[in-house]
């Protein structure tokens, strides 16, 4: 990062809505289980990402928010089906593909240079990460309810809470709990 944020340019880089950070989180450690509770806590918290980021971002067609796109919701709802259902098959087919590529992509911050703020949204989402070690998403739902809103999120995050929560934050939060639970 230091590099990066340091490279005598040119000329000033122009940034558009068209560009962004891209994030690349390595998940190849989680089993399976862990990768799908991350991926769950990750809906539930992504409007507290995208706040974070610049909610402008959540209407950018290159980081097209869980709750605008309906392919992901089939895709997890078919993934988590056949781990219930017990059909080893589709799951090892699953499985194989995040183990293939290795990383979860988050592009939600936008173009940035500032090094402070790319290390901080690196720590946020390992953060997100390493909550989900030795987790499973079939109690995810009983766990948010036990918590406030704002506890849920600190588990989560930790220190980074008061960078994350926003006014109304709370309703946005029940609506992931409620996509994830369907």
């Amino acid at each position: 990062i230091d590099t990066f944020c340091k490279q005598e340019l040119p000329q000033q880089p122009s940034i558009s809505d068209r560009c962004s950070t891209h994030i690349h989180i390595d998940v190849t450690d989680l089993n399976f289980t862990e990768f799908l509770y991350f991926i769950c806590n990750y809906i539930i918290a992504e409007p507290l990402l995208f706040n974070y980021c610049g909610n402008e971002r959540a209407d950018n067609f290159y980081c097209l928010p869980y709750f605008k796109s309906d392919s992901f919701y089939d895709a997890l709802n078919q993934t988590w089906m056949s781990i219930t259902a017990g059909n080893d098959d589709d799951v090892s087919d699953k499985i194989a593909a995040f183990e293939k590529f290795g990383s979860l992509e988050f592009r939600q911050m936008g173009g940035c240079f500032d090094k402070d703020r790319l290390l901080e949204w690196i720590n946020i989402l390992m953060k997100l990460k390493q909550n989900c070690i030795g987790k499973s998403p079939e109690l995810l739902p009983e766990s948010f309810s036990g918590y406030e809103s704002s506890d849920y999120v600190a588990q989560l995050f930790g220190d980074y809470t008061d960078k994350l929560l926003y006014p109304g934050y709370e309703d946005a939060l029940l609506r992931g709990v409620r996509y994830v639970q369907d």
